[in-house]
């Protein structure tokens, strides 16, 4: 069983990596994954839908920009803590093809969307966390992004929510049965799954 998997991880992991994923795996694929997975998961979204666009909402510290930078020719990061957006911000500023904006992503999403021209992929991770995150009027807006995205002129793009287990109805977070309805209610002919702690919407 460990030869298996460390034969199926091996070609798509650094060395430092391979025994988190070993252990990760070992233990039946515990939530949350490791971000490396998440990050993993993005990429592999964009090589199979050929997106070249990446939105995310909840840049924090920047770790998941940092790691698609070089798989989209266009990457907007939205973080409502002023502090993490300087940094962000700085962080990338070599990068013609980064933005890192500053505000609740439920107000600027909007501003973004009106520049898409293409099937784009959204990474929405926009809420408040604890510790040096930053909260908005909600814990997050999550169905105030969704409506802006569902309902913009380009009607493939792919959106990927992550922390599903977080949507339990409390803390402002809907629960995943009424995300489902919402989408429906929008979009009924998208897809919706959920794996490894992210909710998945797609054509």
């Amino acid at each position: 069983m460990l030869k298996k998997i460390i034969n199926i991880i091996k070609p798509l992991l650094p060395k430092n990596r391979i025994m988190d994923e070993i252990k990760w795996r070992l233990k039946n694929k515990p939530v949350p994954p490791p971000h490396f997975i998440k990050q993993r998961i993005i990429r592999g979204y964009a090589k199979k839908f050929a997106i070249k666009e990446f939105v995310e909402t909840g840049t924090y510290l920047g770790s998941t920009v940092e790691a698609v930078k070089n798989v989209f020719e266009e990457i907007y990061s939205v973080e409502i803590d002023r502090l993490l957006f300087k940094k962000a911000r700085d962080r990338f500023a070599n990068y013609q093809h980064i933005q890192i904006l500053q505000g609740d992503s439920s107000k600027i999403l909007p501003l973004i969307l009106e520049k898409l021209n293409a099937t784009t992929l959204f990474w929405l991770d926009g809420h408040y966390s604890g510790g040096d995150s930053s909260k908005g009027d909600q814990n997050t807006p999550i169905l105030k992004e969704l409506e802006l995205i569902l309902n913009h002129r380009i009607k493939n793009h792919i959106i990927l929510i992550d922390d599903a287990r977080c949507f339990t109805g409390k803390d402002d977070y809907p629960t995943l049965i009424k995300v489902q309805s919402f989408l429906k209610k929008i979009r009924p002919e998208l897809i919706f799954q959920i794996r490894d702690d992210i909710i998945r919407i797609m054509p």
